[in-house]
């Protein structure tokens, strides 16, 4: 992961979830990040937003290791997003989708640990993220 030498727009533990396909013919499900006891952290800065392990330990997250995403390639949309990406249990995320070309867009959805929906919204859309959909109640 590159180190931003800015100050972090936002950076706190979030619950996350990736967009994944298993298979070419198999439907696409968004699979749950676990980052061991430490949880999972979502940093943004203004030239970039990662997803990892909370305090940095550099151990693989479960889901998958996830590249850094460019805030002015990315758009976002609040989404209701429920277990294996069914309605169950579901709840308002953040999906943040970067477009990587060649039809293999990445998306991770993401919900704050403390709830606030609205101040990661704010961080991404002043880190250029481009909103698709209305701002969080």
């Amino acid at each position: 992961m590159a180190e931003s030498a800015s100050t972090p727009l936002y950076l706190d533990r979030v619950h996350a979830r990736v967009r994944k396909q298993f298979g070419p013919s198999s439907a696409v499900q968004w699979t749950t990040m676990r980052g061991g006891v430490a949880g999972v952290e979502l940093v943004v800065h203004d030239d970039r937003i990662a997803v990892d392990m909370a305090g940095g330990s550099g151990r693989a997250i479960l889901g998958g290791p996830q590249p850094d995403m460019t805030p002015s390639e990315c758009s976002m949309e609040v989404a209701r997003i429920g277990w294996l990406g069914s309605p169950l249990f579901a709840r308002d995320a953040i999906v943040i989708t970067a477009r990587r070309g060649g039809g293999r867009d990445a998306a991770i959805a993401v919900r704050p640990k403390d709830d606030d929906l609205r101040r990661l919204w704010r961080a991404l859309r002043e880190a250029g993220v481009i909103a698709t959909s209305e701002a969080p109640a």
